[in-house]
């Protein structure tokens, strides 16, 4: 799922249902970012087990960026503070961050040759805005009563 409040371009997971569905009907595929598995993949890997080491071992880029995670490259003053997240990631990552990394880095990647051509960003973006519109749910504040009358 993605916030689309700022109707800016977005990069959004592959999943063939709900809001990024939506997004997508609307915009066209050409204006948005899309990466990762789809919602079959991620249930056929998930049947498979939620392990990251087979996926960190394909990827040297995740290799890396989990080591410097994990040996306090972020953290100095707390070089442990991160290896439980490193540690779930690879051996019990249920959200498939590990499976998905890649592709979002390449996505990632062409969201800024993108941003590089300001006329195709401007463009995506421009069109995102008008083609996204509002809906109820994302305009609505907090505190507005529902049709019902309650608030929320």
């Amino acid at each position: 799922m993605v916030d689309q409040i700022n109707r800016a371009t977005v990069a959004i997971s592959e999943e063939p249902r709900g809001a990024n569905v939506e997004i997508r009907e609307r915009v066209g595929a050409e204006n948005i970012f899309i990466f990762g598995l789809t919602a079959e993949e991620v249930e056929a890997r998930r049947q498979q087990g939620i392990d990251g080491r087979a996926a960190i071992e394909r990827s040297v880029k995740l290799a890396e960026v989990l080591e410097a995670i994990g040996s306090g490259v972020f953290s100095p003053d707390e070089p442990d503070r991160y290896r439980g997240l490193v540690d779930m990631l690879t051996h019990s990552d249920y959200f498939l961050v590990t499976a998905d990394f890649d592709s979002y880095f390449e996505t990632q990647r062409s969201v800024f040759r993108r941003w590089r051509d300001k006329h195709a960003w401007w463009q995506a973006a421009a069109l995102n805005t008008a083609r996204m519109g509002g809906s109820p749910r994302t305009v609505r504040p907090a505190n507005m009563p529902r049709k019902s009358g309650t608030f929320r």
